[in-house]
This record gives C-alpha cells, structure tokens and sequence, in this order.
C-alpha cells in the first residue's frame, strides 16, 4: 500500500492506495491550520485501523515538496521518515510537488465510486486535453500556479 501525506497547506491530506488492486481505499481533508504535528500520525492511525490495516502493510510514502509552507512541507517529509524507520521493511519513499496533487483530479480522473464529485471527462464541462491550472496561497496575497495541458 501506499500512504500519501499533504501538509503543504491549511488544508492536511492523507491518502491510501492499494498498490496491488490499483484502488484508492481511502482519501481524508480535513483544515489542519497548524496543527499538522499533532493531527498528522494520529489521524493516518486511525485511517489504518478503520480499513483493518497494518503500518507494515505501507511499502511506498508519497509527500509533498511545495510550493506550499515550510514547516508543512517538513511535517510530511519527517513524519514519512519516521515512519520508514519504525517500520520492519522501509518503505519507498517519493516527493511530488503540490501544484501537481492540485491538479491530478482533473489530468488523471479516478472513477471507484468514492470520488464522484472529481471531473472524469464528462462532469463539470471538463474535456479531455483542457488546460488546468493549478494554485495555492502563497501568502501576503501571492499565489503560486502552474498550468499543465
């Protein structure tokens, strides 16, 4: 399995996918407003124990790089390391950057029945090949983007 940790933002974000069945099994938001230490772990333990999963079942750790904040981008990055070291078999462990989560709902549509409000081709007049362009805060009024076609 692979656990996903986003704490770029306000917004916090765990994910597990099941490698094996190429199935999201579960994804939680939820407004962490600086409070990513001391939600992160105890909310990815209960994702486990609500699908009767096991930490060592996590052989792959996905976390945001930014653009986003600092000491977010280092919550996720030391909790996955942490992680990695108290697990028997060390997971893979890959940075992907934020703008880029942003935007995967609509470069990449899931259709498993638990994402039905993420455009697949034919919701929300998206179309396949559009230009999507992803932002976050930045602060001080600022955005950070990227557009990806």
């Amino acid at each position: 399995m692979l656990l996903a940790l986003d704490t770029a933002t306000q917004t916090a974000s765990l994910a597990l996918y099941d490698l094996d069945t190429d199935r999201l099994l579960a994804e939680w938001s939820w407004q962490a407003r600086r409070r990513q230490t001391q939600e992160l772990l105890v909310t990815a333990q209960l994702m486990l124990k609500q699908l009767d999963a096991s930490p060592q079942q996590i052989s792959a750790l996905a976390v945001t790089t930014g653009p986003g904040s600092f000491t977010g981008v280092r919550i996720a990055i030391s909790a996955a390391k942490g992680m990695g070291m108290g697990l028997t078999t060390p997971p893979r462990v890959v940075g992907i950057p934020t703008l880029c989560v942003t935007a995967a709902p609509w470069l990449w549509p899931i259709s498993n029945g638990m994402n039905d409000d993420i455009p697949n081709g034919t919701d929300n007049d998206f179309q396949r090949g559009a230009t999507v362009c992803a932002y976050i805060q930045a602060g001080r009024g600022r955005y950070n983007w990227l557009f990806f076609a």
